[in-house]
């Protein structure tokens, strides 16, 4: 199978999640323009989610994590 067509067939999924991503953070903008105090609190949480910040808030030293993406053909 031609690798060209392999990664092709995801590109709706890639779209799909890098659409969410720029709403997520067009409101995240939105937010700190309106309550700033409010938009580092859900920043500071997304990334505690993501696993870049640890359980406390604070860096991690080494960012390791598995992908919660499940990509399927359509």
């Amino acid at each position: 199978m031609n690798k060209n067509f392999e990664l092709n067939m995801y590109d709706n999924d890639y779209k799909d999640l890098v659409d969410k991503m720029k709403a997520y953070l067009k409101a995240l903008e939105k937010l700190s323009n309106d309550d700033p105090e409010k938009a580092r609190e859900v920043a500071k949480e997304s990334l505690i989610k993501t696993g870049v910040l640890d359980e406390n808030g604070e860096e991690k030293e080494k960012i390791v994590t598995e992908s919660h993406l499940v990509l399927r053909k359509k």
